[in-house]
């Protein structure tokens, strides 16, 4: 029989990130998951988003488990 799709596995295995550049972005959301105790390993953008204005002005990052 097949494993059941847990919905919130992805919820529970990302991390937050924000900054003024992709890469302060994702920098943030590394140090939200060292916090939680992440372990150094491959890990993926799950979503971008962008605060604009005239130019951007923010970018916000989700973190996963990518390997």
């Amino acid at each position: 029989m097949a494993e059941k799709h847990d919905p919130f596995a992805l919820a529970e295995n990302t991390f937050h990130g924000a900054g003024k550049t992709i890469e302060e972005a994702i920098a943030d959301a590394w140090e939200h998951a060292k916090e939680k105790r992440a372990e150094p390993g491959v890990y993926r953008v799950v979503d971008i988003y962008l605060a604009t204005e005239n130019p951007i002005r923010e970018y916000s990052v989700l973190i996963g488990n990518g390997g």
